[in-house]
């Protein structure tokens, strides 16, 4: 078998030989490569990616010393569709936007969830947010799941204010992961600056 491959379950007799109108099974299970060729396109545009699957079985079937008589090769065929999940990001400010001053305090919101068309469990999350330089004492206010805190997941300098993930984060299809991060505007800031962020969500 190949590597991934795992039988969990098999039923024979007779030393490979089955008797009439018995049968034995074999179950396997395999993991999917997070590989493009088994990505969809972006934003459910086209078609997902289908693994086929074929299995071949021959048997001597009137024990004449071969398997070459009709009827003792039969090859059948199943065909699997990858669903990749399909993720939106909204990034808000949910502190006072006009007239800051040195030493206020921006806060941020970070909402990741499905859209409408996403039909699957989105696995392993990858978070990318770096608050802007403009800011100082930066701080990972909340990071909730339905109530749920995965803030142990993340990765948070508060030095340089990056964010990154760090643990497995899985977000069900009526799931919604809110980020919370704040930061007070520097001293040194120039009046007039425009305090830009964004944040990536793979």
């Amino acid at each position: 078998l190949s590597q991934g491959l795992t039988v969990t379950s098999t039923q024979s007799n007779n030393n490979g030989a089955v008797a009439h109108n018995s049968t034995f099974t074999i179950t396997y299970q395999v993991l999917v490569e997070n590989v493009g060729s088994n990505v969809g396109l972006d934003e459910g545009i086209g078609t997902q990616t289908e693994l086929t699957n074929s299995v071949t079985v021959t048997a001597d079937l009137n024990n004449d010393g071969d398997i070459t008589d009709p009827g003792e090769e039969i090859t059948t065929t199943t065909t699997t569709t990858v669903v990749e999940p399909q993720l939106e990001v909204e990034k808000t400010i949910t502190s006072e936007t006009g007239e800051l001053d040195a030493g206020d305090t921006v806060t941020y919101t970070l909402r990741i969830r499905h859209t409408g068309a996403s039909t699957a469990t989105a696995y392993e999350v990858i978070i990318n947010d770096a608050l802007p330089t403009e800011l100082e004492n930066y701080q990972l206010v909340s990071a909730l799941i339905g109530g749920v805190d995965v803030s142990g997941e993340l990765s948070f300098d508060a030095a340089t204010g990056v964010l990154t993930t760090t643990g497995d984060i899985d977000l069900g299809l009526l799931e919604e992961l809110v980020i919370t991060l704040s930061g007070t505007v520097k001293h040194d800031t120039v009046v007039g600056t425009t305090i830009v962020n964004s944040a990536t969500v793979l």
